[in-house]
């Protein structure tokens, strides 16, 4: 199952899948600590702003984590030391899952838009 995947409203496309998806493609690009990851998905657009989002950011690393997607070191070349992720090898494995529900998805709503503009939209 898909870290973030709640079924229902917060299922495939609800904002904890695209963190989880993001927040895997972002570490796949480079290792990354934690607020780097935020600071890139701030960038994103992601609302990461104060404490409880950044909170979701770390439950989220912590998910990827438990699935086995991703591991990490620690870095104590600073203090304090930070976790800095890596992905691994299942989860460059789900990352290209995710590619293709996102190819899916992205046929689904080119064709929405396509039929939607049929209409005068």
């Amino acid at each position: 199952m898909l870290p973030g995947y709640r079924g229902g409203r917060g299922g495939f496309g609800g904002i904890g899948w695209w963190l989880s998806a993001y927040s895997l493609l972002l570490i796949a690009e480079k290792p990354r600590h934690g607020y780097e990851i935020a600071s890139e998905l701030r960038d994103l657009g992601f609302p990461i702003f104060g404490v409880g989002q950044m909170g979701a950011v770390y439950r989220t690393l912590a998910s990827l984590e438990a699935s086995g997607f991703i591991t990490y070191e620690w870095d104590t070349s600073n203090s304090p030391p930070k976790k800095v992720y890596k992905i691994t090898g299942i989860g460059r494995e789900y990352l290209e899952r995710i590619r293709q529900e996102i190819l899916s998805m992205k046929r689904m709503i080119d064709k929405f838009v396509e039929k939607f503009e049929k209409i005068g939209g």
